[in-house]
Formats: structure tokens, C-alpha cells, sequence
């Protein structure tokens, strides 16, 4: 499977940030600072300790970083059939999803509305 490093998906990334740009800018400007140099020049165990310490101190950016890599990451055919899943869109066929256990929503239910009637 490829990683999120692989080329295809880097150009994807590159090509897709549009309005997330001058965010991810930042953060590899935050990343290069707390590694004390480039993040492509450490080594995986200061990548690691770069990493933990990027979440913990700029959480908006490592969210918008983990949502780009993401969105690209998986519209990578290969990724979707390492996954077991079929490369193509959702519609209009649809995808088979999980029913999932509807009782985990009582305590939202029993909360009532948490809106104001206009």
C-alpha cells in the first residue's frame, strides 16, 4: 500500500490545497522549528517526537494537515482497493455500510432540542 509520501499522492496533495495553502505553509514553517530544521531532513525518531509535539502545540493546523493528507490519501485508487474497497464513486451506486448500534444516540435524544424555535 502505498504511503502518503508516495509521488501520486504528493502531487494530489499539492494540487488540491487550494484555500488549506497558506495553512500547511505554516505548518511545515512549525515543523521545521520545533525539529530545528527541515522536516524532510530528520530522521524517524525526531520526525516522531516532531510530530507529538506539532499536535500538542498548534491542534487547528495539525487538524487542517491530517484532513488534506487524508482527503488525497484515500481517493488514491490503490489505496482504495488495498482497503478492500472498490476505486469509484459513491454515486450512484452506493456503498454498503455497517448498521451501526442507533442506542448510542439515546442520551442525545433524551437531552431534548439545544436550539432556540425561530
Amino acid at each position: 500500500m502505498p504511503g502518503a509520501d508516495d509521488p501520486l499522492i504528493l502531487r494530489d496533495i499539492e494540487a488540491s490545497l487550494g484555500r488549506d495553502a497558506v495553512a500547511i505553509q505554516s505548518a511545515l514553517r512549525q515543523l521545521a522549528q520545533i525539529g530545528a530544521c527541515e522536516f524532510a531532513d530528520q530522521d524517524a525518531q525526531q520526525i516522531e517526537i516532531t510530530v507529538q509535539a506539532f499536535r500538542q502545540q498548534h491542534v487547528a493546523l495539525a487538524a487542517v494537515v491530517e484532513e488534506v493528507v487524508a482527503r488525497c490519501y484515500y481517493r488514491d485508487d490503490r489505496v482504495m482497493r488495498a482497503i478492500g474497497m472498490e476505486p469509484r464513486a459513491p454515486y450512484p451506486k452506493g456503498f454498503m455500510i455497517e448498521q451501526g448500534d442507533f442506542d448510542l444516540l439515546d442520551p442525545v435524544r433524551a437531552r431534548g432540542p439545544i436550539y432556540r424555535d425561530a
